[in-house]
């Protein structure tokens, strides 16, 4: 059996980690967008 606490700890870790990879789609995107928007800009 899993060990309630032990899950509780991954579960925060992959928060955490969901959260950064989140914020960092995010401005990749933003990013992306203003990029293809100028359109001189190499991609």
């Amino acid at each position: 059996m899993f060990d309630y606490k032990d899950v509780m700890a991954q579960g925060d870790a992959w928060q955490g980690k969901l959260a950064i990879l989140g914020g960092l789609g995010a401005v990749c995107f933003t990013g992306g967008n203003l990029a293809f928007n100028k359109k001189d800009l190499p991609l």
